[in-house]
């Protein structure tokens, strides 16, 4: 049988390729299997475990930038919002973990500052600050 294994967020682990009467010693605590070929870079599942389970494209980010440029003096200011609860932010070898859903960045470094968002099931987002 080709299909997927996942887990009980809806997370595509691996694609299997297995006789059917095999595919229960491929799943684990938590884990499922749906029949057919999918991408899973770009594809998450919904209602996981379910009867109706589902597999839809993962969504974008949908947060506002007021600018991506700012003066490199530590007050102007570059404001994210709309980030959802527990994304993940790196920054330059550094991360946080959004509690709310705002992010307000400043510097004092002139140059490209750059922020990658990773939150599943939200596609992985890249963006640049430029300080001047």
């Amino acid at each position: 049988m080709i299909g997927i294994k996942y887990n009980n967020l809806g997370m595509i682990l691996a694609k299997l390729n297995v006789p059917e009467n095999q595919v229960s010693a491929q799943l684990g605590t938590s884990e499922y299997f749906l029949e057919g070929s999918f991408d899973d870079a770009n594809n998450y599942v919904i209602n996981p475990g379910a009867g109706n389970a589902a597999v839809v494209s993962r969504p974008s980010f949908a947060f506002t930038i007021n600018k991506t440029s700012i003066q490199s003096d530590g007050v102007d200011v570059c404001s994210i919002a709309n980030i959802p609860t527990g994304t993940d932010i790196f920054l330059q070898g550094t991360h946080t973990t959004i509690s709310d859903s705002n992010l307000n960045f400043t510097t004092t470094e002139v140059g490209d500052h750059i922020m990658t968002f990773t939150c599943f099931p939200y596609m992985p987002q890249t963006i640049t600050i430029v300080g001047y």
